[in-house]
């Protein structure tokens, strides 16, 4: 999977707030942000695909396009490896 360009994810954002949108051009957008805002969770999705069924130790889960990677927990706050909380 290749990450979005900057140029594309602003684009989507336009068409769907325009309300041009269709249900499938607002996913499209949606999967788009997702991507561009988990790089390295999707660096690290690939490398896990290597070697695990899915990239995942469960691989009856699925999360498209791929799951976020977490770097840590404190209490109820858990944080990404792309630094979300």
């Amino acid at each position: 999977m290749v990450s979005p360009s900057a140029v594309l994810v602003a684009d989507a954002k336009i068409h769907v707030k325009s309300g041009d949108a269709t249900v499938t051009w607002a996913l499209d957008a949606a999967k788009a942000r997702f991507v561009a805002k988990n790089a390295t969770s999707l660096k690290l999705h690939g490398e896990a695909a290597k070697s695990l069924p899915g990239g995942n130790t469960r691989s009856l889960l699925h999360t498209a396009p791929f799951p976020v990677f977490v770097k840590s927990g404190e209490g109820y706050r858990v944080t990404s490896e792309d630094g979300h909380m």
